[in-house]
Order: structure tokens, then C-alpha cells, then sequence
């Protein structure tokens, strides 16, 4: 049961499915969003409690969401001019469901505490599809009492929450994961490129890759259902991916964690995003790995394109 004012800044792919999973289990959020026409569009399809900015949104609040795009908007909704910073009150709750730089949001959490406000950070894992059904995992890092606090509006969220540490560590390791889902598409399309070159139907491949994923690695589901589809669109943007790798060799820099194939992926994704005909899809990876190979993998044995 909730028994605090909830509020969400922020109505685009994360903040408009979040405020309408609370609504529907009862919890009355208040919402606001920069975009007056990204307000709009969730007010039209059936959302309520519209605010007019987010100093109005911290004002009537206890606990605020917020579900920004990127990190210029999350500081200007912050500490911008009609900004939380101004109506924010000591004792209430700013929970970060951005995917914030760290330092950005470090010192964004300092100037909120510094007025007595607690900072917490979130990041979902799942679909679009599992956010709208409240079937995501949730990654939580900060206080812990303020997270057993939160825990039944995060239970109204998500199926699941995992605990990750202090704040900083749920984006961070959210952005490995990311990092490694890459890796995974990097190398499983190499080797399936190989074998495509050497005459091997790409799907026998991947049946052979899929049998001894003890040893390798389970391929990733995105090749069978986007690659050799050619629909390239599994939903987890390049520049996500590539947003990811840098994250986390940041950290890695900081903590003296040797990352050479972290470093790697982050050239070969950058050089997909440079090819031509690309989808914005992080399995673009492995549509600039077909180009460089002069072959294309399909579910069914094509001839390859002639090396030029």
C-alpha cells in the first residue's frame, strides 16, 4: 500500500507506461512533462493528473519519478527555471529512472541532498511490452531504508527489484549488461559470417552454437528473429549500446579493470553506425560485419555477394 503523493516528470517511452501502470493499480500520480505535446498525447489516450511544471509537480509530492530522456533534460527539469529544485521539499524522495551520465547524476543527488531530499536510482530491464505490464525487473541503488520506503510503489512498477548497491550502480551496471549483450551479437555474428564464407548454412550454425552454449555462450535471440529476418530491430538502440560501452569503460579506467574487448566492441560500433543503411538498431553490429564480409546471413543458404 502507498501512502504518499507520487509524481512523474517525464512522459515519453519510460515515464508514460510507468505513470499508467501506477494509475491502474490505484496509485493517482501526478505527471508533467517539458513537451506540452508529449503531455498532450498521454492526456488523449487516457491519462490524468496533468501538471503544469515540474516546480508545481515537487510542490504537491512526496516521491517523483523521473523518466527523462537524456541528461541535458534531466537537469534542466531539476534545476532549470520552473525546476524541481525550487519546490522540492525536505524529506521527499527524487527517484532517477533515467539512464543518467554518473557524474551528472551525482552532482545533481548532492544538490538535492544538500536540501534534505533523499536520491535514489532505477532502471528498468525488460520491453517496452514488460514496462506496460509492470513484468520488468527493476534495478534500485541507494539508502536502504529509503529503498524498503519505496518498495511498494517499485512492486506496483516492475515484477521484480534487485538491489545494486549505492546510487550510480544501477545505470552502471545496466549499461554492462548492454555491454555485453553487444559483445555477444559482435562475436556470434563473426563466427556465423566464418562459417557462412566457408560454404556452412548460418542456421546449422547457430543450431551448433545454440547446443554448446555451455561452452560459448547462448546466442543471442536477436539473430534468428531480427538478423536473419532482415528486420534489424530489436528495440535496443545503437546508440544506446554504444552510450553503454562508454559508461562502462569509464569505469573500468577509474577501477583499473583492463577492458581490450570492451574498447573493441566500442570501435566496431561506431563503425557500424557509420554504414550506410543502417536501422539505428544495435544489430546493425552485424550488418556492417556482412558488409565488410561481402555476405549477408539469411535463414536459408544464399550465395555470397563476390568479394569486390
Amino acid at each position: 500500500m502507498v501512502d504518499y503523493t507520487v509524481g512523474v516528470v517525464g512522459l515519453g517511452e519510460i515515464g508514460s507506461p510507468i505513470a499508467r501502470r501506477l494509475q491502474k493499480n490505484g496509485i493517482e500520480a501526478g505527471v508533467c512533462d517539458p513537451h506540452a505535446l508529449t503531455q498532450q498525447a498521454f492526456l488523449a489516450e487516457g491519462g490524468r493528473h496533468p501538471l503544469a511544471t515540474p516546480l508545481q509537480l515537487a510542490q504537491l509530492s512526496q516521491v517523483i519519478l523521473l523518466a527523462m530522456p537524456d541528461d541535458p533534460s534531466l537537469r534542466e527539469v531539476i534545476i532549470g527555471n520552473n525546476g524541481l529544485m525550487l519546490g522540492v521539499k525536505p524529506g521527499s524522495v527524487v527517484v532517477d529512472l533515467t539512464s543518467t551520465n554518473p557524474d551528472l547524476a551525482q552532482s545533481l543527488a548532492n544538490q538535492l541532498v544538500s536540501k534534505g531530499v533523499h536520491w535514489v536510482e532505477a532502471s528498468l530491464l525488460g520491453s517496452d511490452r514488460d514496462i506496460r505490464l509492470g513484468q520488468a525487473t527493476l534495478l534500485v541503488g541507494g539508502n536502504g531504508q529509503v529503498l524498503d520506503y519505496l518498495s511498494p510503489l517499485f512492486a506496483a512498477m516492475s515484477s521484480a527489484q534487485i538491489r545494486t548497491g549505492g546510487i550510480g550502480s544501477a545505470s552502471l551496471i545496466k549499461s554492462m549488461a548492454g555491454l555485453l549483450g553487444g559483445l555477444q551479437m559482435a562475436i556470434h555474428g563473426e563466427v556465423l559470417l566464418m562459417a557462412k564464407r566457408a560454404g556452412i548454412e548460418p542456421a546449422i550454425a547457430l543450431q551448433v552454437m545454440s547446443i554448446l552454449s555451455t561452452l560459448t555462450g547462448t546466442p543471442p535471440a536477436n539473430l534468428e528473429t531480427q538478423v536473419f529476418t532482415r528486420s534489424f530491430d530489436s528495440n535496443y538502440s545503437l546508440d544506446r549500446l554504444i552510450l553503454d560501452i562508454q559508461r562502462a569503460l569509464v569505469a573500468a579506467r577509474r577501477n583499473g579493470t583492463p577492458a581490450p574487448l570492451s574498447a573493441g566492441l566500442l570501435e566496431t560500433a561506431l563503425a557500424a553506425r557509420l554504414n550506410q543503411g543502417v536501422s539505428g538498431d544495435y544489430t546493425d553490429i552485424v550488418k556492417w560485419q556482412e558488409k565488410i564480409a561481402h555476405a549477408e546471413l539469411h535463414k536459408q543458404s544464399i550465395v555470397s555477394n563476390p568479394v569486390s
